[in-house]
């Protein structure tokens, strides 16, 4: 009897077509957030492609089809600003890339991509708060080399990172990195962090501001007498 692939993951029928290609692939994605948790996300997923196979085989997927990619993001509080297709003839791979935006990150949660995603920002003691997200199993058979489904998930969150589990760090800048071998039944990654203050106004401002007005009264003052 054949393993039936777990839902929860953006696109999880790639992995069933691949296994009928013995491709490889790559998955990447990079999301910015805001203080007020909207923000943008990029999605780049590529497969080797052999010149000459059959292109109807990856319309029909859905996995390389404009339409039903920017069907799966139909959604009020999403806005779908690219999607991207080509082959790199050079390297034998087929490419698809997304950019998106987003109003709350956590309202991801209800769309058909992000299924058991489980993103989540809360707050936490001492002014914090703690982003997560689940990265469910993408498979469960088809006797498929998970090392070469490679997977990178880049964050930019908005505050001074304080712990976290990620392969890298810069700044406020996270890289998780890993392939579906190490995933397995699934795996959290989270960051907790200090949010950025407003940017303040500088005093010089107000200083500058009330010369000005006093001049202003001055002038208006010896002009009325």
């Amino acid at each position: 009897m054949m393993n039936k692939i777990k839902p929860g993951f953006i696109f999880a029928g790639i992995i069933f077509f691949l296994s009928l290609l013995s491709g490889c692939l790559n998955y990447e994605q990079i999301t910015t957030i805001k203080k007020d948790h909207s923000g943008v996300m990029y999605i780049h997923y590529w497969v080797d492609w052999k010149a000459g196979q059959d292109t109807s085989f990856y319309s029909n997927s859905g996995l390389f089809a404009q339409d039903t990619i920017r069907s799966r993001f139909d959604y009020d509080f999403l806005e779908v600003n690219e999607i991207n297709m080509f082959i790199n003839y050079s390297d034998s791979t087929r490419h698809a890339q997304i950019n998106i935006a987003f109003d709350d990150i956590q309202r991801l949660n209800e769309t058909k991509p992000f299924k058991g995603a489980n993103f989540s920002i809360v707050e936490s003691p001492g002014g914090t708060e703690r982003f997560s997200q689940f990265i469910p199993a993408f498979f469960t058979g088809y006797n498929l080399d998970g090392k070469n489904f490679t997977i990178q998930y880049t964050y930019y969150l908005p505050g001074k990172i304080l712990d976290h589990n990620a392969d890298v760090k810069e700044r406020n800048k996270l890289i998780w990195e890993s392939d579906l071998a190490t995933i397995k039944s699934g795996k959290f990654i989270y960051a907790v962090y200090v949010p950025f203050k407003l940017k303040e106004t500088p005093v010089w401002v107000y200083i500058l501001a009330s010369i000005v007005l006093m001049v202003v009264l001055v002038y208006l003052f010896s002009k009325k007498k």
